[in-house]
């Protein structure tokens, strides 16, 4: 995901949240499952997974 220096957690945390949204909403149209990966970098970090998902 890429953010400037200058956003803050929070911001990260919305727009990551944000773009996720319709892909969690189609999953769950066709009786799937929506999940996260943990890929490294900002958004693999175990805290910040569960923030994007309790946002």
């Amino acid at each position: 995901m890429p953010f400037s220096g200058t956003d803050s957690q929070n911001e990260k945390m919305a727009a990551a949240a944000k773009r996720m949204v319709p892909f969690a909403k189609r999953a769950q149209a066709i009786g799937s499952w929506f999940g996260l990966y943990n890929h490294r970098n900002w958004g693999g970090y175990p805290e910040k997974l569960v923030a994007v998902c309790e946002s």
